[in-house]
């Protein structure tokens, strides 16, 4: 019988409310621990979601011996922080996107998973899903041809001034909250790293954080993308990726139905609907592979060099949309 991961969550936020019970509901998995900077605020989250133990401040959450591994669900500008002092824990560690801020915090943190000798792992859950990865073989296999663009939305409509999201000193903006999933789908479609990047932003006054940002990569292959990413606006999410002979639409590429996922595929005159049967919640099967990697079965469906670059054409992005100095 497979090992059982216990997982300890640090943070209360709305991600880790809605993550944790997913977590759970993995094979050979326990939630046991959760750390908040308040006592109080962990205890409710805890009997909320039936959980042992909880902790006043992530300290005491990282000296827990019951936990293996921690989901990190703190604001942008504390992932690199707090995935360093977990990783000296010896406590595996599953961080939410994006990673870090800046590619010298992303070094630091892979040197101390390494130094400790325990897994991390960027969150960009969609990736675990089957449809996702039937749709990259799909690509890879030049179902579509030669691949010329990649189009990639993800907006809502939120303005939640008090929120982290609409803090520049916590990393927040469109970009960073929900742009880095267009990115990092344009990247995995295309193969191949860009080699130039622009963004355009428009920048809340008050908050100083693109709060929506549009952005156009082109990659050495000859393939573009265009991303669009917003916190203020309804723009339908959804990705494509055109090729030399057909195209793929999926209108939910960020949370595939875990019943029924569907995507089309286009040929010439032919579309047909490609469906996916019961593969599963995304959230649920991103922990299940994490657990098999501290098991050491398998690897992380996120390699932490897509999330080093990743994260080098996030601060390129901001830096050409001139949300953060150059």
């Amino acid at each position: 019988m497979a090992r059982t991961i216990r997982w300890g969550i640090m943070g209360t936020g709305m991600i880790a409310a809605k993550v944790a019970p997913l977590i759970a509901a993995a094979k050979n998995t326990k939630v046991v621990a959760v750390g908040s900077r308040k006592l109080e605020t962990a205890k409710a989250f805890a009997a909320k979601l039936s959980i042992p133990r909880a902790h006043g401040s992530y300290e005491a959450l990282l000296a827990d011996r019951d936990v293996d591994a921690i989901y990190l669900t703190l604001p942008n500008s504390l992932h690199a922080e707090w995935a360093i002092k977990a990783a000296r824990a010896g406590k595996h560690i599953l961080c939410e996107k994006p990673l870090a801020v800046t590619v010298t915090e992303v070094d630091a943190m892979v040197a101390a998973a390494q130094k400790n000798q325990v897994v991390l792992m960027e969150a960009f859950m969609y990736r675990c899903h089957p449809a996702t990865l039937h749709i990259k073989r799909l690509v890879t296999a030049g179902d579509i041809g030669e691949v010329r663009l990649i189009r990639a939305t993800f907006c809502y409509n939120w303005h939640a001034p008090q929120n982290v999201r609409y803090s520049l000193p916590l990393a927040g903006g469109a970009l960073m909250d929900v742009g880095c999933y267009c990115l990092n789908f344009a990247r995995y479609m295309a193969g191949v790293d860009p080699i130039e990047m622009k963004a355009t932003a428009l920048i809340g006054p008050d908050s100083r954080v693109d709060e929506t940002i549009a952005c156009t990569l082109r990659f050495p292959n000859d393939a573009l993308a265009v991303l669009l990413a917003g916190m203020r606006n309804n723009t339908p999410s959804g990705a494509e990726v055109w090729g030399s002979e057909g195209h793929i639409v999926t209108t939910t590429p960020w949370f595939p139905d875990a019943k029924r996922a569907v995507f089309s595929l286009t040929r010439g005159k032919e579309t047909r609907e490609i469906v996916i049967e019961n593969g599963g919640n995304e959230y649920t099967l991103e922990a299940e592979n994490l657990n098999a990697c501290i098991r050491g079965e398998a690897q992380p469906i996120m390699p932490l060099y897509e999330s080093r670059v990743n994260t080098g054409v996030l601060h390129a992005l901001l830096q050409s949309a001139g949300v953060i100095a150059g």
